[in-house]
């Protein structure tokens, strides 16, 4: 079973790079080993899942960042962030990590002649959400909110892929995945904090983001019993009904939660044509 790949031994990564100072704020840099392309490489901007948990860190996601970097030819950033069940986890802190993770993008290009003009948001589950969550973040500023970029800039990606991702913390509520978590994430309930969830769940956002975000394209298994395929189903629907059309669904039959980021699967595969459509190269 490709869940498998959670604990086999991951490859290391080539750089480490802290954008803050707690324990949990830093990224890993992949780059290929064999570098045959001229000029600064493009960048995958990987943000790994697990519900948001502590328990799941970003080691797991060595295995996919390295076979992106070898396969394609481009660097991959790993990204950690403070999560459920650590000192700073949870709202607003796990949201303002990967804003700021984004944000020290540029940083990270010019000390490793990258280039930061061709980036890939991309997730997986709970990283998933969080990917499409920061590549529309950039494209809502001026609302007032403790989780949106206080950068005059904030960094803009040119696309974003969404792997089984938990898209809609509201119906992921709901339905009660992994036994309440988005209540833990979130502090409280829908009820108790609609603000809150208007502003971390992708699913709401999609009613107040303005034209121009970046092409999004969300890839999942229709038999996931971890993240419900369905999630992404209606999140594209709903995309396409408020006219952004660069919104595409990738329905995968006879697929599950982690073929998506297991390199031995068919499934990546797909994953790794659709970051090459996003014309990164």
């Amino acid at each position: 079973m490709s869940e498998a790949i959670l604990l086999e031994e991951p490859p290391k990564a080539d750089f480490r790079e802290f954008y803050g100072q707690d324990p949990s704020q830093f990224v890993d840099l992949f780059l290929p080993r064999n570098k045959t392309a001229k000029g600064s490489l493009p960048i995958v901007f990987f943000i790994h899942g697990g519900f948001w948990k502590t328990q799941y860190d970003l080691s797991h996601g060595g295995h996919l960042c390295r076979a992106f970097a070898e396969n394609l030819g481009i660097a991959v950033i790993n990204v950690e962030y403070r999560r459920i069940g650590s000192s700073g986890g949870g709202w607003p802190f796990t949201f303002q990590d990967v804003g700021a993770a984004a944000d020290f993008l540029p940083n990270v290009s010019e000390k490793y002649s990258l280039d930061h003009s061709r980036v890939v948001a991309m997730g997986h589950s709970a990283g998933g959400h969080l990917a499409l969550w920061v590549a529309m973040r950039s494209r809502i500023q001026g609302r007032e909110s403790v989780l949106f970029s206080k950068n005059e800039r904030p960094f803009e990606f040119k696309v974003s892929i969404c792997l089984a991702g938990v898209v809609n913390l509201k119906e992921a509520f709901r339905l009660n995945l992994s036994n309440g978590i988005v209540k833990d994430l979130i502090g409280g309930t829908p009820e108790e904090f609609p603000k809150r969830y208007a502003e971390a769940s992708p699913f709401e956002l999609l009613s107040i983001i303005p034209e121009g975000v970046p092409p999004m394209v969300l890839i999942h298994g229709v038999e996931d019993n971890i993240v419900p395929f369905c999630l992404s189903k209606e999140f594209v629907e709903k995309a396409r009904y408020l006219g952004l059309e660069s919104a595409r669904l990738v329905e995968l039959e006879k697929t599950a939660h982690f073929e998506l980021i297991d390199p031995k699967t068919k499934q990546f595969q797909i994953v790794e044509s659709e970051i090459a459509n996003g014309k990164l190269g």
